[in-house]
């Protein structure tokens, strides 16, 4: 589970965010608001790929070990405000993982990204145009299928869940 916006500093200790059963992995801004944390089942063979991981970005990249297969899992968040592409950063890790025909790749979290073409958007902004290229150019599917944004006035999908081979993702 990647929650975003988790507005987390260094004063909350780690023991205030345990769930039984879990394992986590965040990442706090520094500043005032954002933040990541991942939660997963302490059964899982998971390692952190803090290589990839960017300074500037709210992202936790983690390969996940599943036997026959593996996952390589990102959790993000591209603020609304910030300059600095989430894509670049998406296709540096690409580049620096040697995949093999098991691999699954998995980003997950608040994009706040528009594209017209996208179900619950009506408009397109840059975040959205670059990630749009970037699926197009990876082959990822979004699979969010609902809206994740809900006003009196609009409907947007923000938040998505990215992978290379959805015929195996089901999240019925």
């Amino acid at each position: 589970t990647v929650v975003c916006e988790t507005f987390l500093t260094d004063e909350v200790p780690n023991c205030a965010l345990n769930i039984p059963g879990y394992e986590f992995y965040r990442r706090d801004r520094g500043a005032p608001g954002g933040g990541i944390i991942i939660y997963f089942k302490n059964d899982l063979q998971v390692e952190r790929w803090t290589a990839v991981e960017s300074p500037v970005l709210e992202s936790i990249w983690m390969n996940i070990n599943l036997g026959g297969f593996s996952v390589l899992f990102c959790g993000c968040y591209w603020a609304p405000n910030s300059n600095a592409s989430m894509t670049e950063h998406f296709v540096q890790a690409l580049e620096q993982h040697v995949p093999d025909e098991n691999t699954l790749y998995m980003l997950a979290g608040d994009f706040n990204a528009h594209h017209s073409s996208w179900k619950h958007c009506s408009y397109s902004n840059t975040k959205g145009l670059l990630l749009e290229d970037f699926m197009c150019l990876y082959d990822f599917t979004q699979l969010v299928e609902l809206p994740t944004r809900i006003t009196r006035t609009s409907e947007s999908c923000l938040d998505f869940i990215l992978t290379n081979v959805p015929h195996l993702c089901n999240f019925k």
